[in-house]
């Protein structure tokens, strides 16, 4: 709403021509954002291997296992299932994590790896404490009802981000995650949340990019992965950015998942967000292809589709987890492992997708090389 006369910039064309790298070197430099400036990063996350089942004995035999595999990762992230319910972050499940989060964190990093924590500060779930006990916290629709984030868990509703206590929960929360119990990294999921519906005085875009403003201001000198969040509002304000769906553990979500979820679960489609929004990565943040799973247990991928998998997140991906216990990998587990690490400094030049096959052609040391992958 804006008084007569008064000129309003509806939007800016960005117009550009050149190689692939000159057009989103230029568009960048037009958006004023500078490039990321972390490493990429090599890591453990406990989520496709236990989904909320965690316990620090879990994790611990985990860790085990990654320090002894042999390959370099740098991050063990505990995943959610840490509190007591999605939204309780001040309330650590004491059943499973009998000596505090702070216990866990410093064994981890006794261990050489950087600690890393799951939250999701803007949704809480219907049974949790926080909804109970602070219902004007969230937002409501025309007919005050709860505006629900997705049917997870048992069911997530979102926080109001302009509600002046709600924005203190969770700056306290950030304070407690990185300050008492001391991770410097942090995995932010379900982002989204903050914007689910315009106000009289913003667009959703608005909010968005102001969210995430204020998350970043709430954790300085903090490396932070972004997830579930429209990508340009989060560009130039995290380090690492997940830029596709979840992979799932077979190669294409089951019919059921795409009633139940608004976000389509399958291990294809994310394979191809990575290759082809690869552009982002070391201009916006380093691009997080979600992780790669080598073991033939727990899951319905086949050995191509995992190979494959691995291949692709290690050319395309800032952030390389996996979610499986490398303690326990077989030889050639260990030396698709010796692979990966060496496909990790490659640089894709192109990459075309034709009738299922996805061919992909990139310089790995020193030499270029092209490899085809069946969709």
């Amino acid at each position: 709403q804006y008084p007569a006369g008064e000129m309003v910039t509806l939007m800016e064309i960005f117009l550009a021509e050149g190689t692939e790298d000159e057009v989103f070197d230029r568009w960048f430099s037009a958006l004023g954002i500078p490039a990321p400036t972390v490493p990429p990063i090599t890591g453990y996350t406990s989520w496709y291997r236990h989904y909320q089942e965690i316990d620090e004995e879990k994790l611990l035999s985990d860790l085990r296992g990654v320090k002894t595999c042999g390959f370099p990762f740098e991050i063990f992230q505990i995943d959610d299932g840490w509190e007591e319910k999605v939204g309780d972050w001040l309330r650590v499940d004491k059943t499973k994590f009998p000596r505090g989060m702070r216990a866990v964190r410093d064994e981890i990093a006794e261990a050489g790896l950087e600690p890393g924590l799951w939250l999701a500060p803007f949704v809480c779930e219907r049974d949790s404490t926080i909804l109970r006990e602070h219902p004007d916290w969230f937002l409501r629709d025309e007919t005050g009802t709860y505006v629900t984030g997705g049917p997870n868990w048992s069911g997530v509703c979102s926080l109001d981000f302009y509600n002046d206590e709600a924005r203190e929960y969770v700056r306290e929360t950030l304070r407690t995650a990185t300050e008492d119990w001391g991770f410097k990294f942090l995995k932010l999921d379900f982002l989204y949340a903050a914007c689910q519906f315009p106000r009289p005085d913003k667009t959703r875009g608005e909010i968005m990019c102001e969210a995430m403003e204020f998350i970043r201001a709430c954790t300085p000198g903090v490396r932070l992965l972004g997830c579930g969040v429209p990508l340009m509002p989060a560009f130039g304000l995290v380090d690492y950015c997940r830029i596709g769906c979840d992979v799932g553990l077979d190669w294409d979500d089951k019919w059921w998942m795409r009633l139940l979820h608004r976000e389509r679960v399958s291990t294809k489609n994310s394979l191809l967000n990575s290759v082809f929004r690869r552009e982002l990565s070391s201009r916006a943040f380093l691009c997080d292809p979600d992780v790669f799973i080598l073991r033939a247990e727990g899951n319905a991928l086949t050995e191509t589709q995992r190979e494959t998998l691995a291949a692709i997140n290690a050319i395309c991906g800032g952030v390389l987890f996996t979610s499986d216990d490398p303690g326990v990998y077989n030889e050639k587990q260990k030396t698709l492992l010796r692979e990966m690490q060496v496909l990790r400094g490659a640089r894709l030049l192109d990459a075309r997708e034709d009738g299922g096959e996805l061919t992909l052609r990139f310089t790995a040391d020193g030499r270029e090389s092209s490899r085809s992958f069946q969709l």
